[in-house]
């Protein structure tokens, strides 16, 4: 149904069709005049009460043509007129069957155009929303939607995309469609069960935080070690940097390895 403004402007389109109607007798065109005139019926009917739906205006609006065309039939619509001329426009006066049926098409025309009006407007509203909303990232089967993770995490086992992608949908909802939050809260419960090595993520030995801020959870102003296991062992970590091939691990400190990895991973991941 069309809102309450949208109706308002039909104000003028009843103005426009009634101007269309009397030209159209004018010329002698009866069927078209009539056409109108139903149709200009129909949007008075919405003016005057814009909230009503589209296929009751049109028939009350049909309602009146018919009483109007068969009251024709009695004369009264006749003496009236030639009591007052100008109510030819509003009574005729002479019956014609025909007159029916260019009601009928009046009618239908206004009804139709508002149902096409109504579903854009409908179609609009949906494209609009879906474009503003953020997208889940889990398919139905519970399986994270490639295309919506992180690249590092396509790179990543099931689990770590899962983890990430369930963490991200529910936080999402429960923080009103806050992208920012979303992400930060489903990296940090990523961080609990995987650490970042390279441009992946692979499953720790032991679950648990890799750093303060995963720890903490969302709001945290804890430093972050960006998926780096800072939790680890040094052992562990001189490992990590091992495989990574950084140079100069094993004269680093804790704090130096999980830096340096973190470097590397932030160089890989480019």
């Amino acid at each position: 149904m069309a809102g309450p403004r949208s109706r308002r402007r039909l104000g003028a389109a009843a103005l426009v069709v009634l101007v269309a109607g009397l030209a159209a007798w004018r010329a002698g065109l009866d069927a078209a005049g009539d056409a109108l005139y139903a149709a200009m019926a129909v949007i008075l009917v919405l003016v005057c009460a814009p909230r009503a739906r589209a296929w009751v205006a049109g028939a009350a609006a049909l309602g009146w043509c018919v009483v109007v065309e068969l009251a024709q039939l009695t004369g009264g619509p006749a003496a009236a007129v030639e009591a007052v001329p100008a109510l030819h426009l509003l009574l005729g006066t002479t019956f014609a069957a025909g007159d029916l049926v260019a009601y009928v098409v009046g009618v239908g025309a206004v009804v139709g155009l508002d149902a096409l009006s109504v579903r854009a407007a409908g179609r609009r509203v949906t494209i609009e929303a879906t474009e503003g909303a953020a997208m889940p990232k889990t398919k139905r089967s519970g399986a994270a939607k490639q295309d919506e993770i992180p690249a590092t995490l396509q790179r990543s086992d099931a689990k770590a995309q899962r983890t990430f992608a369930h963490a991200y949908d529910a936080a999402i909802e429960q923080y009103d469609g806050d992208e920012d939050a979303a992400h930060r809260v489903a990296f940090a419960a990523l961080k609990h069960t995987h650490e970042k090595v390279g441009d992946s993520w692979r499953p720790k030995d032991e679950p648990g935080p890799s750093d303060r801020r995963a720890e903490e959870g969302y709001g945290s102003t804890a430093p972050t070690a960006g998926g780096v296991d800072a939790s680890a062992t040094k052992e562990h970590l001189v490992g990590v940097a091992r495989e990574l091939d950084i140079t100069g691990r094993s004269r680093m400190t804790k704090t130096q390895l999980v830096d340096a990895i973190d470097a590397e991973n932030r160089r890989r991941s480019r």
